[in-house]
């Protein structure tokens, strides 16, 4: 199944809401926002609109920086991804590093309770969660996303690095919500 409008516009959405949360430059957010709302209104798909190479600058509202979200949307397609996932993040927040066990456990128990997941972030300069949080994880019942944490198209296929991390830290499909069908994912997605 094709990557979808709406679900471009939700990670937009998504990624407005973490930047203002964190006190990000508000134009940022509202840029997002406005990207979000104008990608969700366009009738056509706007994997049709990359496949026909129409500039996306052309939509009001739409800037260089979102554009360029038009290589990685026909790259991750092309590699038969199935979803996509847009996130933003500040590059000093580095969680898992440098945190002990008893913090690690602490961070753990509160994703456990709000229902949250956490992510393995397999840039090879990162790498984290590693095996040990991976293991801790899993047995704390929290669920992890695999994370290419791609910033151009050449990082997708860091996902295989995460994947690996996975395997060393135990982890089985079950415990790893990018292996989940369509269905099941939104149903975790969703927040009642």
């Amino acid at each position: 199944m094709p990557i979808q409008n709406t679900d471009i516009a939700a990670q937009l959405k998504r990624m407005s809401d973490l930047l203002e949360i964190e006190g990000g430059n508000p134009f940022r957010v509202r840029a997002y926002r406005n990207a979000a709302r104008i990608i969700n209104s366009l009738a056509r798909p706007v994997a049709d609109l990359i496949r026909q190479k129409e500039d996306l600058t052309e939509f009001p509202g739409i800037g260089q920086d979102l554009a360029s979200l038009e290589e990685m949307v026909q790259t991750a397609q092309d590699m038969g991804y199935k979803y996509l996932a847009i996130t933003d993040h500040s590059v000093q927040v580095r969680i898992a590093k440098g945190m002990d066990t008893h913090g690690l456990e602490k961070v753990m128990a509160a994703a456990k309770e709000n229902g949250c997941f956490l992510e393995l972030n397999a840039q090879p300069d990162r790498l984290d969660l590693n095996d040990e949080a991976c293991r801790l994880a899993r047995y704390m019942g929290v669920k992890i996303a695999v994370s290419s944490d791609a910033h151009n198209t050449g990082n997708l296929s860091y996902l295989r690095l995460g994947i690996d991390q996975a395997r060393r830290g135990w982890l089985e499909s079950s415990d790893v919500i990018n292996t989940s069908d369509r269905g099941d994912l939104i149903k975790m997605m969703t927040r009642i």
